[in-house]
């Protein structure tokens, strides 16, 4: 099963999210994201790895994203 399409949802949806936030500020728990969008933690993953790499959020295992 591919779920490239829900991980491509899922960073855009966060995308967007960041895009309100103010520097400093952070997005949802992986855990609250995986209960609020009904993905697994394989998907909060890469679409989180997906924004890093675009330098819109930076992740820090532990702290938060």
């Amino acid at each position: 099963m591919n779920d490239d399409s829900s991980i491509v949802r899922l960073a855009a949806m966060l995308r967007d999210e960041a895009g309100r936030l103010r520097p400093g500020d952070r997005l949802p728990s992986s855990r609250e994201l995986m209960r609020l969008h009904g993905v697994s933690p394989v998907t909060v993953s890469r679409a989180l790895s997906r924004l890093a790499a675009e330098g819109r959020v930076i992740v820090r295992p532990g702290s938060g994203t």
